[in-house]
């Protein structure tokens, strides 16, 4: 009798625990499929505090002063350097397209940037391009001109003149969406012109990469705490109905 009860008590805990397995592999499974549904955001103000004063400040002092990280850097080098009329043509061509982008507010680069300087007695400025991309003849004296201002140097030119910088500002707040579309189309642009030995920063690239490496990480740790319970649940069960 002692051992039929044995057995009863051992076969309730074996139904108990095929049905406590069944139970969490299917709240696994359900939780697993719920995933899809996690979003990302890369907006870290809405980490902030409704109606906290230093929320009310920063928000005062950014709508006066306007954001300070809606750009993207866009440096295109030539190693033989950037005084080649090809080369600087296709530079041009490039911040012209960009310009006319719908999520673009400016575009500056030395194609498209001018010197101004005062004439004497006279209030009129008068201008030229810091670079003419199609009259070769005028290089030498851009780049005399474009060196002897170091505003310039080292930020919108390099030093050994082996790379120019396009400053894309676009517009303020945008949303992720918004972002990657114009991400996808400067990348369309730099092939288009042909643009190999490229180095691009900015909000909308960090943002992009930012949101993959949290969804990719996020997914992996998940399905491996997923495989690690299910290992854990088998081993633990196995020895119970092996009993």
């Amino acid at each position: 009798m002692f051992t039929d009860l044995k057995h009863y008590r051992l076969g309730g805990i074996k139904n108990i625990s095929r049905a406590v397995l069944i139970v969490i592999l299917l709240l696994s499974a359900f939780l697993g499929w719920k995933v899809k549904s996690v979003k990302f955001d890369y907006d870290f103000e809405r980490f902030f505090p409704d109606g906290d004063d230093e929320t009310v400040f920063f928000y005062e002092h950014r709508n006066r002063f306007e954001t300070d990280n809606d750009f993207i850097f866009i440096a295109l080098r030539r190693d033989e350097g950037v005084f080649d009329r090809d080369f600087l043509l296709r530079v041009d061509q490039f911040v012209q397209v960009l310009e006319k982008d719908t999520a673009v507010a400016r575009v500056q680069c030395l194609t498209n940037m001018k010197d101004y300087a005062k004439v004497p007695f006279s209030p009129v400025l008068s201008s030229r391009p810091y670079l003419h991309p199609d009259e070769p003849e005028h290089y030498k004296s851009d780049s005399i001109l474009i060196f002897s201002r170091p505003e310039l140097v080292e930020f919108f030119i390099s030093r050994n003149a082996d790379a120019l910088l396009v400053s894309v500002k676009h517009l303020p707040n945008m949303s992720k969406v918004k972002c990657d579309g114009l991400v996808e189309r400067i990348d369309k642009l730099l092939a288009k012109y042909q643009f190999k030995d490229y180095k691009y920063a900015g909000r909308s690239i960090g943002m992009g990469y930012y949101v993959r490496q949290m969804q990719f990480e996020t997914a992996f740790f998940i399905g491996l705490s997923f495989c690690l319970v299910i290992v854990f649940l088998i081993l633990t069960f196995r020895s119970v109905w092996g009993v």
